[in-house]
């Protein structure tokens, strides 16, 4: 392990730190001292069990593949990642030949691309050196082709792609909540501890920076999960949406550079394509997608709509 990885755990190591001094700082110095009702008991039942959801959440996130090709680790370059692609939309033009069934050896598929580089060839990874499904990129830190990728996120030194966007949409969503819990559940303590002269300088500390520490963190993390909700809802993820366009060739053989999410199918299905089938395990931290990461359905209604498009330019 060289430097750089070691520096990358670093924020890993942080969270955890914030953790465990949240969880000292909750139970043992503020509602365990000052709060010997019911109602407290009851209070600090409810935080373990918002800690223990997120703490889970956060290392799955840590430990997860996000989905995608890990030469390194065994992946054989032989695979179906290889079988060259298809244009479904203009047959005629696809720059690699299309293969019957026949051709695929068992468990692998056809792997059919829309989105197109500028001059209309396939996209193509130069340092993995195969051509890259829709909606893959290369990343730098991790060192490989992420499919689905949304982001690589410091926070859990990780990639964020189609395998783990479950895992990550709620680690955001258990954060918030544990945070908007604690700021909640102390900040109406404040005022108790500051007029209270018998409580030490490290639940003074504690009393004020448990509050604080929390609504600025729960404040960031809400707008990120709502982003991020929003992302899941629309079936599109961080980078499709700073990249704004994709470049696709129509049936007439044009090419359309378009701001058109092709992959929207419908709030449900996008949903079920992040999270699976809805169950008693959908916010349980395990991954549960059924996608492959290489080939996603699209929206044929907008499929048309840029067809005519293409037609009248």
């Amino acid at each position: 392990m060289n430097i750089y990885q070691c520096i990358s755990y670093l924020p890993i190591v942080v969270v955890f730190a914030i953790l465990i001094w949240s969880q000292y700082a909750y139970v043992s110095t503020l509602l365990g001292p000052l709060n010997t009702d019911l109602n407290a008991a009851l209070c600090i039942l409810l935080y373990e069990l918002i800690f223990a959801m997120f703490t889970w959440s956060y290392t799955a996130i840590i430990q997860s593949d996000p989905g995608g090709y890990d030469f390194d680790d065994g992946d054989s370059k032989s695979s179906s990642m290889f079988i060259p692609p298809i244009n479904p939309l203009n047959p005629a033009n696809n720059h690699w030949r299309s293969v019957s069934n026949d051709d695929l050896e068992e468990g692998e598929e056809q792997l059919i691309c829309y989105q197109l580089k500028l001059d209309g060839s396939f996209r193509f990874c130069t340092k993995c050196d195969y051509i890259k499904p829709d909606r893959t990129h290369h990343c730098s830190t991790c060192n490989r082709c992420i499919h689905k990728m949304d982001h690589h996120c410091p926070w859990v030194n990780n990639c964020i792609g189609y395998k783990n966007q479950k895992l990550f949409l709620l680690f955001l969503i258990y954060g918030s909540l544990y945070c908007i819990y604690i700021f909640i559940t102390t900040v109406g303590l404040v005022n108790e501890i500051l007029n209270n002269i018998d409580l030490g300088i490290y639940t003074l500390l504690n009393g004020l920076l448990l509050p604080m520490l929390s609504g600025i963190f729960g404040l960031l993390l809400i707008i990120f999960t709502c982003m991020h909700v929003y992302y899941a809802i629309s079936n599109q993820t961080t980078i499709e949406s700073l990249e704004g366009r994709c470049t696709i060739r129509m049936a007439s053989g044009k090419l359309i550079n378009t701001k058109e999410n092709i992959f929207n199918i419908n709030y449900r299905y996008n949903l079920l394509q992040v999270f699976g089938e809805f169950d008693c395990i959908s916010f349980l931290p395990i991954t549960t997608t059924k996608a492959n990461g290489r080939n996603f359905k699209v929206n044929d209604q907008v499929l048309d709509r840029l067809e005519k498009l293409s037609q009248c330019t």
